[in-house]
């Protein structure tokens, strides 16, 4: 059985929603980022985490990865074409867009209030209907 922690209004739901769409048994711990026990098994204080075994595994679109490749299912065989295809959209997608929309999210509510830079949104809207203009352009 799996334990994934973190909160459900993270990419931590990422993680469980793919065991759930896998069948697999898990536990949930909800803990916030930085706290102390995601800090004891992940010194970035980064959030999902999951356990398997003894090995802990973190950013959640690699244990998405692990996750298809080990159950062998929601995607294509590790090193076939449309596998580098399927990878080259997900990382496409998390560079060009979700970038963006992260950044946005920091200079809106994550940094501390002194830190953050509203202009910058401005010219992240901008980077985003760009970036999702040549996205959709490139999906034919």
């Amino acid at each position: 059985m799996y334990t994934v922690i973190g909160g459900l209004a993270s990419r931590t739901f990422r993680v469980i929603w793919m065991l759930e769409e896998l069948g697999q048994p898990y536990e949930h711990r909800s803990e916030a980022p930085h706290s102390e026990a995601v800090c004891a098994l992940n010194p970035s204080g980064k959030i999902p985490l999951l356990l398997v075994g003894d090995a802990v595994l973190n950013d959640s679109t690699a244990i998405l990865h692990h996750l298809a490749d080990r159950h062998g299912a929601l995607a294509f065989p590790a090193g076939s074409l449309e596998r580098a295809r399927q990878d080259a959209l997900t990382f496409t997608l998390l560079d060009t867009l979700e970038g963006v929309l992260w950044t946005a999210s920091k200079h809106s509510f994550v940094l501390p209030e002194e830190r953050r830079v509203p202009a910058a949104k401005e010219s992240l809207r901008w980077e985003f209907a760009r970036n999702a203009a040549t996205f959709e352009a490139g999906m034919g």
